[in-house]
């Protein structure tokens, strides 16, 4: 979990103490009188200012210098403070904005155990249908399957490509001219999935510029949403998409099959929020919980939350967002690094059919490493707080 940066304090110098400064005026004054009078000639008369000024005034003189070199000091320490302060609210400020970042969804569609109707998918957590049963073959174990597709292995992957590219060709977004180029395209798959994708699209003379992004973890989403900001040229246009037929997990948890799709462009109303790592041992869900919020402005928590496994649910939990009416293992089974991607679609397509903001958990263990963590984030319809 990335948290703001903190700095260290700035060496403030203590308050004026008045009264030990009058007390030292008095000291001083009474010491000096003192001197003065013992020293004072006894022919001269004590009744002259010359006697003041050495008793009294000189001192006075000397009180007065200290007092405005500590008070120069004290203003220039104060100064100083002020200044660093305002860097540092500077820099909190930056890292603030740009955590807070997001990409602005137009469009997403989403492909799996459901099918490819996309009303079923934007009203699964307010009508949710009957979870599917697992296929089950001697090649690849018990399967969530996508209904409409036939084959196995490795052709599975190449069809459901294929059918999440006919899917994009169907949005209404894309019926018109200008809309036929893509500035960047990211995609979540093997090579042989996304040349199946791109090759449909090429043929209905959709345009691409670049290379194509790989995306092979939830951490790749940081890059994504910086290279829609800070690219220049400035990005217009990204489509990003991915499909993934997962093996099933260890502890018995059929394979996913699933797609899914994301038109991104500046007048998208849907944003999708940095997302955050959570490691139960040492991150907070509450701080993990109110952070987000921040990203997306959200004085409440989310109005609905929904978790793709029960671990993510309950580590999030004591956060305050809850999504024990919302876990869609049943739907779509073992993703494994593939499961932020499909709950950030998910609640996107919530989002943009109801107006709500959509709080998503899921499951994440990098490779070569043991230790299940979460991640977590936020969809939320810009301006809605």
């Amino acid at each position: 979990m990335k948290i703001p940066p903190s700095y260290p304090g700035y060496a403030e110098a203590s308050p004026i103490q008045w009264q030990r400064w009058k007390k030292g005026l008095m000291a001083g004054c009474s010491m000096m009188a003192a001197i003065t009078f013992f020293l004072w000639p006894e022919q001269k008369s004590m009744k002259t200012l010359l006697f003041g000024f050495w008793a009294l005034g000189f001192p006075a003189g000397i009180w007065l210098m200290l007092l405005a070199i500590r008070f120069f000091f004290y203003q220039l320490n104060a100064y100083g403070h002020d200044r660093y302060q305002a860097v540092v609210d500077e820099h909190l400020e930056r890292w603030w904005e740009n955590r807070s970042l997001s990409l602005p969804v137009k469009k997403a569609v989403m492909i799996g155990s459901l099918g490819d109707k996309q009303d079923i998918w934007a009203n699964l957590l307010v009508s949710p249908p009957t979870a599917p049963l697992p296929k089950s073959d001697k090649w690849q174990g018990e399967t969530l399957a996508c209904p409409l597709l036939l084959g196995t292995g490795n052709t599975r992957t190449v069809a459901l490509a294929r059918l999440l590219a006919h899917q994009v060709l169907a949005m209404e977004e894309l019926k018109t001219k200008e809309m036929l180029r893509f500035d960047a395209v990211a995609w979540y798959g093997n090579e042989e999935s996304q040349t199946a994708f791109l090759t449909i699209l090429r043929q209905e003379n959709i345009q691409f510029a670049g290379k194509v992004i790989p995306l092979a973890d939830i951490k790749d989403m940081d890059g994504l949403i910086d290279l829609f900001y800070q690219q220049s040229p400035k990005i217009r246009r990204i489509l990003c998409a991915g499909v993934a037929c997962h093996d099933p997990s260890s502890e018995g948890e059929p394979a996913g099959e699933v797609g899914f799709a994301w038109l991104i462009e500046p007048e998208g109303q849907m944003g999708i929020y940095r997302p955050e790592i959570f490691m139960p041992e040492k991150d907070d869900p509450k701080i993990l919980t109110q952070q987000l919020m921040r990203y997306a402005s959200l004085s409440e928590i989310p109005s609905v939350c929904l978790a793709m496994d029960p671990d993510s649910m309950e580590a999030v939990l004591p956060g305050g967002w809850s999504a024990v009416e919302h876990q869609l293992a049943p739907y779509f089974g073992e993703l494994g690094q593939f499961a932020p991607f499909i709950a950030m679609t998910q609640s996107v397509l919530h989002s943009v059919e109801h107006q709500q903001s959509c709080g998503w958990m899921a499951s994440y263990s990098e490779k070569n490493i043991e230790q299940k963590n979460f991640v977590t984030g936020v969809v939320a319809h810009y301006g809605k707080t």
